[in-house]
């Protein structure tokens, strides 16, 4: 346990310095203003030296007492934990600190200039910053001083840090619902911990070594398909979507069985993203069901989300959150154990080359790393199942491989996954089965190696299915 240490909160100055700057400047036009103003109209020099003088203190209070935070560093030390914030502190003993949570909350207006007390939350907030916030809870509560006599107390404080795991190593603080040091397991009481104990596909440290490509390819070359009595862990069943007179998507049946990656192919219009959108919760069928692991989606909408992981055509991010944030954020909606999803968060910002990027703003992403993260987000919780809108789209060939030795992994643990694409080539090489979606309908289901048999390739058989308009069964 390391003592006396000093933590900075200031890395992240972008929200603060141009308040500051204007705010001493409107400070310094005012008093500029009033001082000639007084010196115009009054003709009484001492009184025009007092007010002058005392309009100069005016000035200089802001600029004196804003920045202040600036300069000032929280202390962890042999009592505990002492929160430094300008010319403010506050004194948490050891002992009194119940647990410390990161944690995200949007700072408004002029809070970062001094310590807040939020009365409706009772909350004692002590902020610069966005960056690295940690909410720490009191076993009982404390009154600290907020300066001109006023009190507040309270037992939770959030604050940040620029280096806040090295904070909660120094206090010897586990964030909280991070897994307990014992090999007793209780009973699962919710929803969160049903879903953990079934059967989890390979966690992301077991995936294929990028350092090692012909050893991933052969493995991913010789994996086992699936075999045709295997568990279907997604079900559509007579699927409906109507959009006025149009019909989006026309009484759909299929099913993606256990260790399976089924490729969903049509042309723009066809109802693919209808679809998907309906498998995922996002878009209420008119009629028909969805079933993921054997879970009604739409009847138990909460457990039946909790089995899969989604990435959209479209990745949307918080662009204020970094990449690793942004994951931390879906780990935390989730109510993943702390420990082991810093785990998953290090492999996957790993595997899909997002180490080096992770602490930069979202927004400021490219197409392909935006893809790259949202497909990671998919991927933290270990779904049963992996549902993928045209997922190569923006990656380059590198991380397309990488995306594919991943999903293989996935595949080989028993994982469904379902992926919509317009890349033929991509599907036969790639998919177990394919189905054709056309005008609503499904025209054509199969295995890739029987289609092969019987059409040649896949591009044949689908320009001659779609051109044509013929319906195909399987």
């Amino acid at each position: 346990m390391t003592l006396d240490r000093e933590f900075s909160y200031t890395a992240d100055k972008r929200n603060y310095l141009p308040m500051l700057v204007l705010f001493i400047a409107l400070a310094v036009i005012e008093a500029t203003m009033l001082t000639l103003l007084f010196r115009i109209f009054v003709d009484a020099p001492w009184e025009g030296m007092a007010v002058t003088a005392f309009l100069i203190l005016f000035a200089a209070f802001p600029a004196i007492l804003l920045p202040s935070p600036l300069f000032s560093r929280h202390r962890v030390d042999r009592d505990g934990l002492l929160l430094r914030y300008g010319f403010r502190s506050f004194r948490i003993p050891r002992e009194a600190i119940a647990s410390l949570q990161p944690t995200r909350y949007m700072l408004h207006g002029f809070e970062p200039f001094a310590c807040n007390w939020d009365e409706e939350e009772g909350q004692l907030k002590v902020c610069f910053s966005e960056s690295g916030q940690l909410l720490l809870k009191l076993k009982t509560p404390l009154t600290f001083g907020l300066g001109l006599g006023r009190k507040a107390t309270t037992d939770t404080l959030l604050f940040n840090a620029d280096n806040w795991p090295e904070l909660l190593a120094a206090l010897d603080v586990k964030p909280e619902g991070s897994r307990p040091d014992t090999d007793e397991r209780e009973e699962p009481t919710s929803v969160q911990d049903r879903r953990e104990e079934r059967p989890q596909p390979a966690s992301t440290a077991d995936l294929a070594d990028p350092r090692e490509p012909a050893r991933a390819l052969e493995r991913i070359e010789g994996s086992p398909r699936p075999d045709g009595e295997a568990e279907a862990v997604l079900a559509l069943r007579d699927l409906t979507r109507r959009f006025g007179d149009f019909t989006a998507v026309d009484n759909l049946t299929l099913t993606v069985r256990a260790g399976e990656i089924y490729g969903l192919l049509g042309c723009n219009g066809a109802g693919k993203t209808t679809t998907i959108k309906m498998m995922t919760g996002l878009l209420e069928p008119q009629a028909g069901t969805v079933h993921l692991a054997g879970i009604d989606l739409w009847a138990e909408p909460l457990e039946g989300k909790a089995t899969f992981g989604y990435v959209p055509d479209q990745a949307a991010f918080y662009g204020r959150l970094s990449g690793r944030e942004h994951l931390q954020f879906l780990a935390q909606m989730r109510g993943l154990p702390w420990d082991s999803s810093e785990q998953r968060i290090d492999g996957l910002l790993t595997r899909l080359d997002l180490a080096e990027q992770q602490h930069r703003s979202c927004q400021k992403y490219s197409f392909g790393m935006k893809r790259k993260l949202s497909l990671a987000g998919a991927l933290l919780h270990e779904p049963r199942v992996l549902i993928l809108d045209e997922p190569f789209n923006g990656l380059d060939p590198r991380a397309a491989q990488q995306l594919k030795r991943m999903l293989c992994a996935w595949r080989r643990e028993g994982a469904a996954i379902l992926l919509s694409t317009h890349d033929l080539a991509t599907a036969e090489s790639f998919c177990d089965r394919v189905g054709i979606l056309h005008k609503g309908h499904l025209i054509a289901e199969e295995a890739v190696t029987s289609l092969a048999e019987s059409y040649g390739n896949l591009e044949r058989l689908f320009f001659s299915l779609t051109e044509s308009d013929r319906e195909v069964t399987s």
